[in-house]
């Protein structure tokens, strides 16, 4: 008996693949099942994803409280630099400590401190000492915060230089610049990339903490204000743009990352991110 026309569609159909990601499939249950459990409740308490784009709106053409543009930018200044500093400040301090078994035991006291504080204790210190400022609050606890993961990150790095690599530029006499330059700092490279991609995730969620205790100003300082008076709605639609430039700036960082030390036989000693 022949087959019909429908039979041979569907034979057909079933032997075309079709590419199915499961990240986006993940996402697209999460955002169903978010929005089905937001039907439940009231846009304040559980907000759908209509309720927080109408928020987005609103925070951007001035009719809330507080204005998006007039905040973001101090918040994402504090990011990069708190950031940037703990990483010119930490990578060198990690290096003596991979590098130094003298400097590495002084050190360790201090630097098992710096992670068990917490960062808003650091911003409560600080707004004690210098009261509420534009940057120094935020910066001072925002570097102290991160100043360990970088310290952690770049020590093990140069603890972890092949030692024979080191024993074979001692018998051929190379100077101690042609050791770092040619040794130590194509090691080093992946880690301090790394750890830069690490840093700034970290920093986002660090200086959104600190903004609510320590100044008057930047992202944080809204969402505290939305907080008190239970308004979700808003205070999702205030994260979720920065949120979302984190990310893709963090995975614009990862592809350069594999892209430029692609060469590394072994990229599980690199730092994973967070």
């Amino acid at each position: 008996m022949s087959e019909s026309v429908t039979d041979r569609v569907q034979h057909v159909t079933r032997q075309i693949p079709i590419p199915v990601n499961e990240t986006v499939v993940l996402f697209a249950a999460l955002l169903l099942i978010w929005e089905v459990t937001a039907s439940f409740y009231s846009p304040t308490a559980f907000p759908g994803i209509l309720d927080i784009i109408a928020g987005m709106e609103r925070m951007v053409d001035g009719s809330e409280q507080y204005v998006f543009q007039e905040h973001v930018h101090m918040t994402l200044f504090r990011i990069v630099t708190a950031a940037g500093i703990a990483v010119l400040i930490g990578t060198p301090i990690g290096i003596f400590m991979g590098t130094n078994n003298v400097i590495r035991g002084v050190s360790l006291f201090y630097l098992l401190i710096l992670l068990t504080m917490p960062a808003f204790m650091w911003a409560f210190i600080a707004v004690i000492w210098f009261g509420l400022t534009t940057h120094l609050v935020p910066l001072f606890a925002g570097v102290l915060a991160l100043l360990p993961y970088v310290i952690v990150n770049i020590w093990k790095g140069a603890e972890s230089v092949d030692t024979k690599l080191l024993e074979m530029g001692k018998v051929f006499n190379a100077d101690t610049l042609s050791i770092w330059r040619n040794i130590y700092l194509p090691h080093l490279l992946p880690f301090i990339f790394s750890t830069v991609r690490m840093v700034l995730s970290l920093s986002w969620r660090i200086i959104l903490v600190v903004e609510i205790f320590g100044t008057q100003t930047g992202i944080g300082f809204a969402i505290e204000t939305y907080f008190l008076s239970s308004q979700n709605d808003m205070l999702i639609a205030w994260i979720l743009p920065v949120l979302i430039l984190i990310f893709l700036f963090e995975r614009g960082l990862q592809r350069i990352e594999r892209k430029q030390f692609a060469w590394r036989s072994n990229t599980d000693e690199t730092p994973s991110r967070i």
